[in-house]
């Protein structure tokens, strides 16, 4: 997996930084870039965004806010590739 930025800030929200050890770390995800605090420019109700997480990928792109910092069970099914 690309990592954009290559290393995830030590003051993130704990569920971000969780969540971008577990993604990282995952080899279904080696085709993959994930892009992490990602600004945006134009916002249809707010003067800047942002987004947490932009995963981009064979099947396409995906973005990820993390709303939680604490997690009693954490468990990500997912299937990746087509059928």
């Amino acid at each position: 997996m690309e990592l954009i930025p290559s290393y995830i800030s030590n003051t993130a929200p704990g569920g971000e930084k969780l969540f971008f050890d577990l993604a990282s770390k995952d080899k279904a995800f080696d085709k993959w870039t994930l892009f992490w605090d990602t600004h945006i420019d134009v916002h249809e109700s707010k003067k800047d965004g942002q987004c947490d997480f932009i995963f981009l990928g064979p099947p396409g792109l995906f973005f990820i806010e993390v709303k939680e910092e604490i997690f009693m069970n954490l468990r990500m099914d997912y299937t990746v590739g087509a059928g």
